[in-house]
């Protein structure tokens, strides 16, 4: 055991079996029948990319009946001109950094387990949304409303290749909700605005934001300042539960601010921007007060319990929504590291052919990395070695992800570039 930890700490990444070059390059050819919809835009109107991964942003209707007295996340389930669903988090209940690493890079943690991606992954020249749309000519932003030292995340932005980073000092509004300490939604949102407005006109942006609102613990505030109630019994968690509600009703809310910002932003600038977001992972009570019967195995109450909310939006119209919308998943699911390229698919921008990869294996399987099953198109799970077809993509995956990553691989750069 001492042996094997020792030698993970030297290299993090595991080897899948079977991996060669060669098993890279044919899994990347199981992708070349790939059709863009939408058809790539022009260089000219490329939009504005607009990211966010919201701190513990997790719906509860998918696990238990709530009964609460308002409706919690009325404006995010309803967003006109908009793409919603659920992305799966790498883990239950915390592990943002893991999330993060997963959005940026289209890399699974399924190589990397029990490891804290930024503090452990040698980023330099490494492949991610930042080094495609750098590539695409975008100005690059990235932010986050607390201290810079959390997961080393100023040193591994930089590395990553952002073009500029900003921390707590450069969000001047410091709202807070009652005596939680965290900066809200809607605060982050206006003082971002500004810091998005002053990036380089001349140039599409690129802006991503971890947000720190609804960061636990939930038992900062006095009950009176509740805005959701549960109704639902809880036992020990009904206070966590009601001080969590409340957080996410106020994202939600900040979420409307924050289109119409850029819908008005639309009307006087003419610049197109597409927005989108995904929580990072449930609360950690999670596990203590979902129903089991709201599932029919362990396997996919895991999965639900790791299924984070996400929409895509633009203040211009999309056109092809169909094309990222499961007509078999009521839930309209998929991994983490698909959100990406399901962005760029819908923004219109060239794609790479890893790219394109996860978002054919989306079509065929839509979660490959979620305990031990994979996730087939109907939200229903089927056990690794059940079906040889499905069973492909995802060792094809892995093949190309070590092949970006993995420190005996040699990285065929031409698969994770953008098409000219």
């Amino acid at each position: 055991g001492s042996l094997e930890a020792a030698s993970l700490m030297v290299d993090p990444i595991l080897q899948p079996d079977g991996y060669s070059e060669d098993a890279a390059t044919e899994a990347a050819a199981m992708a070349q029948d790939y059709q863009a919809s939408p058809e790539t835009a022009n260089e000219q109107d490329y939009p504005d990319v607009f990211l966010i991964l919201s701190e513990s942003f997790y719906d509860f209707d998918l696990v238990t009946d709530l009964q609460a007295d308002q409706e919690i996340m009325q404006v995010t389930k309803n967003l006109p001109n908009s793409i919603y669903g659920h992305t799966i988090s790498p883990h239950v209940g915390g592990g943002t950094n893991s999330s993060e690493y997963e959005m940026l890079s289209s890399n699974s943690l399924m190589l990397m387990p029990s490891i804290t991606p930024f503090n452990w992954l040698n980023l330099h020249k490494a492949n991610s949304l930042v080094s495609n749309l750098k590539d695409l000519g975008y100005a690059t932003l990235a932010a986050h409303p607390y201290t810079n030292s959390n997961y080393r995340r100023d040193s591994a932005w930089l590395t990553l290749g952002f073009d500029e980073t900003h921390f707590q000092d450069d969000f001047p509004t410091k709202e807070t909700y009652g005596s939680r300490p965290y900066q809200t939604d809607s605060a982050t949102y206006r003082d971002l605005e500004g810091l998005y407005e002053a990036m380089p006109e001349d140039q599409p942006r690129f802006s991503f934001l971890v947000s720190i609102q609804s960061h636990g613990d939930y038992d900062m505030n006095d009950a009176s300042l509740d805005i959701v109630h549960a109704a639902t019994d809880y036992g020990d968690y009904d206070a966590l539960m009601d001080e969590y509600l409340s957080c996410i009703k106020m994202t939600d809310a900040a979420v409307q601010e924050l289109c119409d910002y850029f819908t008005a932003q639309y009307e006087k600038t003419g610049r197109k921007v597409i927005v989108a977001m995904a929580g990072d992972h449930a609360p950690s009570f999670v596990a203590h007060v979902a129903d089991a019967s709201f599932a029919e195995t362990d396997n996919e109450l895991l999965i639900l319990e790791r299924s984070t909310p996400f929409f895509i939006w633009a203040n211009y119209p999309l056109e092809h929504t169909a094309a990222a919308t499961s007509t078999t998943d009521p839930l309209n699911r998929m991994d983490m590291v698909m959100l990406a390229p399901t962005l760029l698919q819908q923004a219109g921008l060239p794609l790479s052919d890893y790219y394109e990869y996860l978002l054919e294996m989306k079509h065929n399987t839509p979660v490959v990395t979620a305990a031990n099953d994979y996730m087939k198109v109907d939200g229903t799970t089927a056990e690794y070695g059940a079906d040889p077809a499905l069973d492909e993509w995802a060792k094809g995956y892995l093949m190309l992800e070590y092949n970006n990553i993995g420190a005996h691989a040699k990285r065929d750069q031409s698969i994770f570039d953008p098409a000219e």
